[in-house]
């Protein structure tokens, strides 16, 4: 196993020996700009993009689209704001509506007729399944 770890070894450069260690290699300057000292090659393409993205900016403070865009979020905030109390006012009164309804259910003549009438059908269905002949 040892020999294995060998010969694979050999293949592959050694490292430790020809390698400058850590506190050297923080000591050097950096090495970006391979070619003598010459600006960065995205310098120029860099100042171009922050050139367009000024001039984009300047372009929307002068027709004050920053503003529009402000007021209209603004008001669909309000609207939706607005549209989310109707619907719970909405619902708040159905709910109520419909507490009352079962409150009352029992009183007043028509409820009693129709209760009433529904007895009566129940016992109808029920007699008639008793009389049925066999």
């Amino acid at each position: 196993m040892a020999r294995s770890m060998v010969q694979i070894g050999s293949s592959y450069p050694a490292f430790g020996s020809n390698r400058p260690a850590y506190p050297d290699l923080m000591a050097q300057p950096a090495r970006r700009y391979p070619m003598g000292g010459q600006q960065d090659p995205n310098a120029e393409l860099l100042a171009a993009i922050k050139d367009v993205v000024a001039k984009f900016k300047a372009s929307l403070d002068e027709t004050g689209l920053d503003q529009d865009v402000r007021l209209m979020g603004n008001q669909l905030r309000n609207t939706w704001q607005q549209l989310r109390t109707g619907v719970d006012r909405g619902l708040r009164a159905i709910k109520q509506s419909a507490e009352n309804s079962l409150a009352e259910a029992n009183l007043g003549p028509m409820n009693e007729q129709l209760g009433r009438m529904l007895d009566k059908a129940a016992d109808d269905v029920n007699q008639s399944q008793y009389k049925r002949p066999q």
